[in-house]
């Protein structure tokens, strides 16, 4: 059964939301001399990568999703290239022979997306032009 692609969303931002409660809590014993500088520069970078692998396997769930048809996207602009059922298929077509993808820098991403989505979309939504 198929699922919109805003629920994913809606748990990217519940995950995200988390996260930075956690920021908030480390800020807040800092501020109270509970914590050392170096121990909430640390909480930052295990947030920092935390929150880089969660948004990576978004991006990975959200583009297999949306191939396979297993995730609807909120928009009619979004169309597959190819008909795939199989995330197993999927995955060996996309991943072509590698261990892995990279989706970072997300420009990888949208390179991919425009292989296997008209317009790339819904991938090349996101405003880019900063990097």
């Amino acid at each position: 059964m198929s699922r919109p692609s805003s629920a994913l969303t809606k748990n990217l931002i519940t995950y995200l939301e988390s996260l930075n409660k956690t920021r908030v809590k480390m800020e807040n014993l800092f501020n109270k001399k509970s914590l050392s500088r170096r121990d909430v520069e640390k909480s930052y970078e295990a947030l920092y990568l935390r929150t880089t692998t969660f948004f990576e396997g978004f991006i990975e769930e959200l583009f297999f999703g949306l191939l396979t048809k297993r995730i609807y996207p909120v928009s009619s602009d979004v169309v597959a290239r190819v008909d795939l059922k199989s995330d197993i298929v999927a995955r060996d077509v996309v991943f072509a022979g590698k261990p892995y993808i990279d989706w970072f820098p997300y420009v990888r991403t949208v390179d991919l997306a425009e292989i296997y989505f008209r317009g790339g979309r819904p991938f090349t939504f996101l405003d880019v032009s900063s990097q």
